[in-house]
């Protein structure tokens, strides 16, 4: 299961607890792009450390292929894939 999908889960699970409220600022962090105090890691629990890290690891890889493809579709040295029909 994709860390997004854990996260949302245990949101909509314990929606008053605070964990969630630090859950849901780091995912508000990484879609906005904004800066996010190293302090809210910290003062999370170790689950829900540990599923921000996983977050974290996720947006990165995310973010890295986007780049990726943006290169690609931007050099006119790769050709297109060829499109089967």
């Amino acid at each position: 299961m994709y860390a997004i999908k854990r996260v949302k889960a245990f949101i909509a699970a314990h929606p008053h607890d605070p964990q969630a409220a630090l859950l849901t600022d780091v995912m508000q962090a990484l879609r906005d792009e904004t800066p996010l105090s190293l302090v809210t890691l910290y003062d999370s629990e170790l689950k829900v450390f540990e599923l921000m890290l996983d977050l974290i690891r996720e947006w990165r890889l995310d973010r890295y292929y986007a780049n990726t493809w943006h290169l690609l579709d931007a050099d006119p040295s790769c050709p297109a894939p060829a499109v089967v029909a």
